[in-house]
């Protein structure tokens, strides 16, 4: 696990955050457990060339994993280099 926590640090990876839900994982037995064990992580030219970056909650259905998607719009006004 902490070489998965250095590759997200050396890579400057950005956990969006989940909306509309807090958790991705659900076990229900004699007690119920919940956990966000699914994620997205976007780099920071991501971030930069997509406007309003989001991670929604989607609804599950017939599966313990709640499935997520990514919205955001592409940023067509930033300026890139041409030759």
């Amino acid at each position: 696990m902490r070489e998965f926590s250095d590759f997200i640090e050396d890579l400057k990876l950005l956990d969006i955050q989940l909306e509309d839900g807090q958790y991705t994982w659900f076990k229900r037995d004699n007690q119920d457990i919940a956990s966000r064990i699914d994620r997205i992580l976007i780099s920071k030219e991501w971030d930069e060339n997509f406007n309003n970056i989001k991670q929604i909650a989607l609804q599950r259905l017939g599966s313990d994993h709640t499935p997520i998607a990514l919205l955001g719009v592409w940023n067509q006004n930033k300026s890139y280099f041409k030759f």
